[in-house]
């Protein structure tokens, strides 16, 4: 069982990397870039900021909320996960041209989509057991 200090450090850490990611495509990046790159970049860099957010929420639900741990657990390993094969393989792509992580992007976009399912699944229990 992970523990909210687990989820919240990792959703800071990926907020910051986020941070530092759009800096650098608004300073670092060479004049010339595909404009699929730069929209291939700009989606890792949404995407990353949005889920941080979720990751952090699943933090303060251990902190807040007696929700099951178990269901927590998968919601903040599923975000976890999907951050990095969602918006890792879609850097890694638009920087090197190298194709083959392009395949670890849909499985990263399922493992956000099951996070988001797994923090409604955690907060409709909690709710049923206040009942």
């Amino acid at each position: 069982m992970a523990s909210s200090k687990v989820f919240l450090a990792f959703a800071s850490l990926s907020g910051m990397f986020a941070v530092l990611a759009g800096a650098f495509m608004a300073h670092g990046l060479p004049y010339g870039m595909e404009v699929r790159a730069l929209e291939l970049l700009d989606i890792a860099v949404d995407y990353q900021f949005y889920h941080s957010f979720a990751l952090l929420a699943v933090g303060l639900m251990y902190e807040t909320h007696g929700v099951p741990n178990k269901i927590l657990d998968l919601a903040g390993f599923s975000l976890s996960f999907g951050i990095i094969l969602f918006c890792g393989s879609l850097y890694v792509q638009s920087l090197t041209h190298i194709g083959l992580p392009s395949l670890l992007t849909p499985l990263g976009g399922l493992l956000l989509i099951l996070g988001w399912a797994f923090i409604f699944l955690a907060s409709f229990l909690q709710q049923k057991l206040d009942v």
